[in-house]
Formats: C-alpha cells, sequence, structure tokens
C-alpha cells in the first residue's frame, strides 16, 4: 500500500541563493557551492525529515549542473558559431535526481 507524503516545499523555500552570473570567477562558484552545503548541513542538524533534506540537496545539485551546463554552452556556441558546431552532454553516474 503506497502511503501518500507530502509535497515538498517549493525551492525558494529552502533558502538556496541564486547561481553565481556568466562570467564568475571560481571563487564566486565555490562560495555558492559552500553557502548551499551549509543550508542542507543545517536542515541535517534541524532534524529535518530525510526525504526534505534529500530534496533540498537535489535541487541545489540540478541547479548547479543547470548553470554550469547554461554556462558551458554559452561560452561554446560564443567560441564556435558555426552553424555545424555540436555539442553534447553526457551524464554519468547518479546522485538522486528525484529517483
Amino acid at each position: 500500500m503506497l502511503r501518500h507524503r507530502r509535497q515538498p516545499p517549493a525551492v525558494h523555500e529552502f533558502g538556496f541563493p541564486e547561481p553565481p552570473a556568466s562570467g564568475t570567477e571560481l571563487a564566486g562558484w565555490k562560495n555558492y557551492v559552500n553557502e548551499c552545503r551549509q543550508i542542507v548541513l543545517e536542515m541535517q542538524r534541524s532534524k529535518v525529515k530525510g526525504w526534505v533534506v534529500a530534496e533540498a540537496q537535489t535541487q541545489f545539485v540540478d541547479t548547479l549542473i543547470g548553470a554550469l551546463l547554461r554556462h558551458i554552452e554559452a561560452d561554446y556556441f560564443r567560441r564556435y558559431p558555426r552553424v555545424d558546431t555540436r555539442l553534447a552532454f553526457v551524464a554519468q553516474g547518479g546522485y538522486g535526481r528525484r529517483e
């Protein structure tokens, strides 16, 4: 018998900052990752339900990967503007993507 579980909080309710803007130096990305990790750690320490912590971690990683890929793609097409140029992203492994 499946039990209905409460929906996780909306993304903004986790309190994650916005990903760094395009052109941000590595230190800006490191600060972003550290801030998000701290939020997840505080959730764990405050005894938030495990599935909510897992949802927050997944949201953080999804957002991070999406932002990085958008920056990589923009840089790639800026460097190689030819119409026939192709780019592929291939995922390997996993980290929980809402499975």
